[in-house]
């Protein structure tokens, strides 16, 4: 996309903010999944299967939205409640540590995101999510990633079905609180999504942007998310 003249004369304050919002976040831990280091079986693990994905309401919620002018939904929220207590599988490994899986599919969405709450990770316990080829893995994720309300939000999963692993070591067994409530289910823009974001307040962006811009895209939240090149400024 080509910026327009408007976006060459923005001033310094919004270029900050852009740059501001777009530091890196907490990193992952990038260690291997518990379950890949022991070869455990991923058919062994239990599928939770989302609440329909309600394509017709959303084509037209989203007419709504783009005649409202609003910023365009890439994703919709579908129910999938879990825990480590009633949900998943645990399994032991050697030493006294133990992981809890459990898979999760939303039938046709391109993309995943989980939201969890109340969510405690004790110290050296992690989070990782991945596809069923297991070629996107993300994690692992500490309590560094979970929000002070005790909030949790995966990265995004191309595919309709991912696998959420938790390694608990012996030392804090028992400890971790991990419940998901719902899942992002992506039925169109994951391509650009794919490409890059960048995130920055919609009430932020309007009042110093003025104008609506065809990156722009919204979670289901209604949280923006934004890519593109503004002047020679990537974000």
């Amino acid at each position: 996309m080509h910026p327009s003249p408007a976006h060459d004369a923005l001033p310094f304050p919004f270029l900050f903010f852009v740059l501001a919002t777009h530091l890196p976040a907490q990193e992952f831990t990038g260690a291997i999944p518990m379950s890949m280091r022991y070869g455990l079986d991923p058919h062994a693990v239990p599928t939770l299967e989302a609440s329909p994905f309600d394509a017709t309401a959303a084509a037209m919620d989203d007419a709504v939205r783009d005649a409202a002018n609003k910023l365009p939904l890439y994703a919709r929220f579908v129910v999938a409640p879990a825990d480590l207590d009633h949900s998943g599988v645990w399994t032991e490994l050697p030493g006294g540590d133990r992981i809890w899986r459990l898979r999760v599919v939303s039938p046709g969405a391109h993309a995943m995101e989980l939201f969890f709450s109340d969510v405690y990770l004790p110290p050296g316990s992690q989070v990782h999510v991945y596809d069923d080829a297991r070629e996107q893995v993300i994690g692992g994720s500490t309590a560094a990633h979970v929000q002070a309300d005790g909030s949790f939000t995966t990265d995004m999963v191309y595919g309709d079905a991912c696998t959420v692993e938790y390694h608990e070591p012996a030392a804090v067994r028992g400890e971790g609180s991990l419940h998901l409530e719902k899942v992002a289910h992506a039925y169109r823009m994951v391509a650009q999504v794919k490409s890059g974001t960048c995130e920055v307040d919609e009430l932020q962006r309007r009042s110093e942007l003025g104008e609506r811009t065809q990156c722009g895209r919204a979670d289901p939240r209604g949280h923006s998310k934004w890519c593109g090149v503004l002047h020679r400024h990537r974000w």
